[in-house]
């Protein structure tokens, strides 16, 4: 099944290794990704609320892109 519609991989630059690799494989592969997003010092789990485990998470951010990609759409 293809993919359709505007993509736009969303990662971390603390992220789990793989995951690199698999965003630039899907960055390549997706046929309308306007843009390859990479929060500067997030981990996998970026987008979440802070927790002790999670400290470094800034959900804020991952957010404020989620909102400029859908007043896009």
């Amino acid at each position: 099944m293809a993919a359709s519609g505007a993509t736009d991989p969303l990662g971390g630059s603390k992220g789990l290794p793989f995951l690199k690799p698999s965003l630039n494989a899907l960055e390549k592969t997706l046929p309308h990704v306007a843009k390859r997003v990479e929060f500067p010092g997030l981990e996998h789990g970026g987008s979440n609320n802070p927790t002790q485990t999670n400290r470094g998470s800034k959900p804020e951010l991952v957010a404020q892109e989620l909102r400029q990609f859908f007043a896009k759409a």
